[in-house]
């Protein structure tokens, strides 16, 4: 506790002094104090900072993404760019999944209506392996390479963090959740551009908690990824879900087991 609210206090301080010197507003963070999600959220919320963006490969291995930028810059002459996402990994195909299926002793079928089947067996109170597109650059599951299921449960909370997991029960997962429910859902919604990527914590309203329980932290935050982007396939999913549920809201953690990385193939 020490630790962390002497960082707090000095990087607000910091960041404090950093804009009052430069005048400028607009804050950018990358290394790896910048995963801290308290910190983040002090700083998101400072009357000072205009805006607050991390990167969200924010440890060492987000500087492969630096290293492509220095090249492109020195033989392209490329200085800026838009990155649209950080789903920036490898995708496969039919001719990659079918094949790894075969090899094992699953039962599999082949669905055309595999976002409404998804979202029917959450719906439930099922937990789903969501294995779609190319996979994510960094620490956090965005979509591409995730566990899904109803953020409300502390029974599927619990399945998770000591049988799947195997983690501590105290500890928390995250929510993925459409940007017109954080409206509702986030009582700091507004401080900053909504975050797609959790790298900030955000307070819970009250009235809310109970059905965000699995997601939610011991002092009423969670670290959501914002989503703007319904058409893509899992933003398609939280649509969906919300229909057959009333919100837009998954609990969504890696796809792996603790201490191991993220599936990444098939075979993986």
């Amino acid at each position: 506790y020490m630790a962390q609210r002497t960082l707090e206090l000095r990087v607000v301080e910091w960041v404090r002094h950093l804009i009052q010197s430069t005048g400028i507003r607009h804050l950018v963070l990358s290394g790896g104090v910048a995963s801290n999600i308290k910190v983040n959220r002090l700083l998101r919320t400072m009357p000072e900072v205009a805006d607050l963006f991390v990167f969200p490969p924010m440890g060492d291995g987000g500087q492969a993404l630096g290293a492509a930028s220095v090249v492109n810059a020195a033989r392209y002459g490329v200085g800026s760019y838009r990155v649209n996402g950080y789903r920036l990994g490898p995708a496969y195909g039919r001719d990659d999944i079918v094949p790894a299926l075969q090899r094992t002793d699953f039962q599999w079928v082949q669905s055309d209506t595999i976002i409404d089947e998804t979202a029917r067996l959450i719906a439930g109170g099922e937990i789903v392996f969501w294995f779609q597109g190319r996979m994510e650059l960094g620490p956090r599951a965005l979509g591409g390479r995730s566990i899904l299921a109803l953020p409300g449960s502390l029974r599927i909370k619990d399945a998770l963090n000591l049988k799947l997991k195997k983690r501590v029960w105290y500890q928390p997962f995250c929510p993925s959740m459409l940007e017109a429910d954080a409206r509702e859902l986030l009582e700091d919604f507004g401080a900053g551009s909504p975050d797609r990527y959790m790298t900030s914590a955000y307070r819970v309203n009250e009235a809310f908690r109970d059905k965000l329980i699995g997601v939610l932290n011991v002092d009423g935050t969670c670290r959501p990824q914002i989503l703007s982007d319904v058409q893509s396939p899992f933003g398609a999913l939280l649509v969906r879900v919300k229909e057959l549920t009333g919100l837009g809201v998954l609990l969504n953690t890696s796809l792996n087991i603790h201490g191991e990385p993220l599936a990444c193939s098939p075979e993986d």
